[in-house]
């Protein structure tokens, strides 16, 4: 018996970052939109064990795949021995600030959680997520949602119409660990109008929600080739664009699909990975 879906990544139209926690972790307050990059997840039960298979020969595939760890805290908490196979069907480029892995570990928790008939209510889903990585509570639902300290704190908002969204990812991936160490180390740091965004966000206003895309690791991470991307998408107009996460991946944001799809194709010159796509209500996707 298996289940397939489709994982979709996100970009982070607004990313702050707040004070310490009293776990030592920085509280975060960001909007995120889901996109349609999609991993393909197919989860198999088996005799034992768990085991995980990727197209991508970069992403591991032991305990350190954020999917095999859902998976074990899946089980564990239905107390169950069976044993289970995930297949990945990589999409979604790694180290891109566009929540690859988060939306693998939200796909293997909703396909073993129909796979079992439903045990886990979305409350508890939800804190199984929070357990595997800030990003993943916001990849089980997906669509548009504002999510705050460590990324367990959602509240959904009306995802971006009308628009196409070009995302370009350098040769160069970045560490978030050296994202936040960059952070920490910063003399002064901008900040931007978040009770704005989130007024326009809130409303539905897209326009002002374009105009006010902001990232606070852009101030702190040199990416090779961003500014090249950035100056590319802005030729061709782009209402917003702006690094995803802790990036390396930069979007950009249009109101017609030719200019999306002329602007990633002048973009293929200068970036390995270049996709056009449109926003998502959903991050995860049946099969």
């Amino acid at each position: 018996m298996s289940v397939s879906l489709l994982a979709n990544a996100k970009i982070n139209l607004f990313l702050d970052l707040g004070g310490v926690l009293m776990n030592g972790y920085h509280g975060i307050w960001t909007v995120m939109q889901s996109v349609g990059i999609a991993d393909r997840i197919t989860v198999e039960l088996a005799d034992s064990g768990i085991s995980v298979s990727c197209t991508d020969c970069k992403i591991p595939t032991g305990e350190k795949n954020i999917a095999f760890k859902a998976a074990s805290l899946f089980l564990d908490h239905i107390g169950s021995t069976q044993g289970v196979h995930i297949e990945i069907e990589k999409n979604i480029p790694s180290q891109a600030g566009l929540g690859g892995g988060s939306a693998d570990a939200a796909g293997t928790l909703l396909a073993l959680n129909r796979l079992f008939g439903e045990p886990l209510t979305k409350q508890q889903l939800c804190k199984l997520a929070f357990r595997c990585g800030a990003d993943v509570p916001f990849c089980l639902d997906g669509g548009m949602q504002l999510c705050q300290n460590m990324g367990e704190v959602i509240a959904p908002m009306p995802s971006l119409k009308d628009v196409h969204i070009v995302v370009a990812k350098p040769q160069a991936g970045v560490s978030t660990a050296e994202a936040y160490a960059a952070y920490d180390s910063a003399v002064w740091v901008r900040r931007a109008d978040r009770e704005q965004f989130l007024y326009f966000s809130a409303t539905g206003n897209t326009p002002e929600i374009l105009r006010r895309c902001f990232n606070i690791f852009e101030q702190f991470i040199e990416v090779p080739g961003r500014a090249d991307i950035k100056s590319v998408m802005r030729k061709f107009n782009a209402k917003a664009a702006c690094m995803s996460g802790s990036g390396s991946a930069i979007y950009g944001i249009f109101v017609d699909r030719q200019t999306a799809e002329d602007c990633a194709e002048q973009l293929k010159a200068i970036a390995p990975e270049v996709f056009v796509c449109m926003p998502c209500e959903n991050g995860i996707i049946f099969e």
